[in-house]
């Protein structure tokens, strides 16, 4: 019983993350700290109530610091946010090393259809005159950065069914 309530528990925490990371994202360009925190906080507790094998969750642990590294390396380079980065490691924890690849593979397809639409929607938005959405930053006429932690959220959506969370 414990155990399931963990399960539930613990999808609902990443749920929660991803959601509130993506709104935020497109929103404000910004993805914060606490609601990562939050995540990232509350994986070991409910890894070990749920009985997640410490095999996996190390094995979460290490993926989650290797996309973590190499989304620093990114950062510095200035390819992708700090708050992207910060939410792929959360994400990839939570998914599971097995799941890390397929979590890339269809964050990158989500970011993909993600630039579509939000080409499309600036285009409605200044062609209609819509400026009332310029109060959504992705939305600003003249932005030409992108929302990257929608296709994060995505991206964790498309994997957290084939992860060690559901049964």
């Amino acid at each position: 019983m414990l155990e399931q309530a963990a399960v539930v528990s613990g999808f609902l925490i990443v749920a929660f993350v991803l959601v509130h990371a993506a709104v935020s994202d497109i929103a404000f360009y910004r993805i914060r700290n606490w609601s990562l925190a939050i995540g990232a906080g509350a994986y070991l507790p409910v890894a070990l109530v749920s009985g997640l094998p410490v095999a996996t969750l190390v094995a979460s642990a290490a993926a989650a610091a290797c996309v973590l590294a190499v989304g620093f390396a990114l950062f510095c380079f200035n390819v992708i946010g700090a708050g992207d980065v910060k939410l792929a490691a959360v994400t990839v924890l939570w998914c599971g090393a097995d799941q890390t690849l397929p979590f890339l593979m269809n964050t990158a397809l989500a970011g993909g259809l993600v630039v579509i639409g939000l080409f499309f929607a600036r285009r409605l938005a200044a062609n209609l005159g819509m400026t009332w959405l310029s109060t959504l930053h992705s939305l600003r006429p003249g932005r030409s950065d992108i929302p990257y932690g929608v296709a994060l959220a995505l991206g964790g959506f498309a994997v957290l069914p084939a992860t060690a969370w559901m049964p």
